[in-house]
């Protein structure tokens, strides 16, 4: 017996599961939930955008920390630098564990008996 909250599903629209989704189908609805994710991520930067651009407060506090962070110019450059540093560290984790799957796969061949090749006779 289904429940209020629950839906019926109804005749005409077929209820289908993850694993029932052509491969083209699925690609579609990755793509819709990337655009509509991108939609939310970009509402929320213009909206701390322009509370930032509006703030009526604490604009001698921002310049005195801006000056401050900009006569410290290592601390700039590793600020700029931080997005790169980021993407580096975790390129280097998947690295090693690609290395070690790789390393799993030779050691497993290794073990494995090969069988012995025999050719057609002519």
């Amino acid at each position: 017996m289904a429940t209020s909250l629950e839906s019926a599903p109804s005749a005409s629209e077929p209820q289908l599961t993850r694993s029932e989704l052509t491969p083209d189908e699925a690609r579609r609805l990755a793509w819709r939930r990337l655009f509509v994710a991108t939609l939310i991520a970009a509402g929320v930067a213009a909206l701390l955008f322009v509370g930032f651009w509006y703030m009526p407060f604490g604009d001698s506090e921002f310049n005195a920390f801006a000056n401050w962070f900009y006569r410290h110019s290592a601390l700039l450059v590793l600020a700029a630098l931080s997005p790169l540093m980021g993407s580096l560290l975790i390129g280097y984790g998947y690295m090693g564990r690609a290395m070690r799957r790789r390393a799993a796969e030779r050691a497993a061949e290794a073990v494995r008996p090969q069988a012995p090749e025999i050719s057609a006779p002519r």
